[in-house]
């Protein structure tokens, strides 16, 4: 990892409130669940907690003018 130091004026846009994507799956079946008016915070425990010894990726959901995209914040999609 590396840190390093950023001038926030460089910061051109920012989402107060996100929607975020949690992408759970085990042995082939996924399950796909969007999660909005929430803190990352509270979306991560949402997953931890409904994992149920699945694996996860957690995503904040973003879009531009070609459409919705994802940032990938936890965990993997591969296993």
């Amino acid at each position: 990892m590396r840190a390093n130091p950023v001038d926030p004026r460089d910061i051109r846009w920012e989402v107060d409130h996100p929607a975020y994507l949690v992408h759970f799956w085990q042995k082939g079946m996924t399950d796909e669940w969007e999660l909005d008016g929430a803190d990352v915070d509270e979306v991560l425990r949402w997953a931890a907690d409904n994992a149920g010894g699945r694996h996860y990726a957690v995503y904040a959901c973003v879009g531009d003018a070609e459409g919705r995209g994802l940032i990938r914040l936890l965990g993997s999609d591969l296993p």
